[in-house]
């Protein structure tokens, strides 16, 4: 499975445990936090998206990705998602984690130690 089909994946699983929360009007379960800590946008998988939608082309080998994505999403939520593709940014968690190590190293430490990120996306500094 390449990069791209994994963080394709994840967001999906995410989606559907987020519509599914949404729609019981209810408070995720730890094993859905889990799930949904591993949404990561669409930056990186951009042909899970239909380039055209009448009629519906997509990158070849993503035409069963790019259905199951628009199937999901509401027309507004599809074009917000496919929007973010070109504008939507995260920072991945093993630079989360080497940062936190050298504000350790520079001597910043606590156990509740809280970074003001206001541009925070996925919220992975949180």
């Amino acid at each position: 499975m390449s990069f791209a089909s994994k963080i394709f994946e994840l967001n999906l699983d995410a989606i559907r445990v987020l519509k599914d929360i949404e729609s019981k009007d209810r408070l995720a379960t730890d094993e859905e936090k889990s799930i949904l800590s591993c949404y990561q946008g669409f930056r990186g998988c951009t042909q899970a998206f239909f380039k055209t939608i009448e009629p519906k082309t997509t990158t070849n080998g993503w035409e069963q990705q790019a259905k199951q994505l628009y199937d999901l999403l509401s027309e507004q939520e599809y074009k917000l998602a496919r929007d973010s593709a070109a504008n939507a940014f995260f920072t991945p968690n093993y630079i989360v984690k080497d940062m936190y190590k050298a504000l350790v190293f520079m001597g910043v430490e606590g156990k509740h130690l809280s970074i003001f990120e206001p541009g925070m996306g996925t919220g992975n500094f949180l």
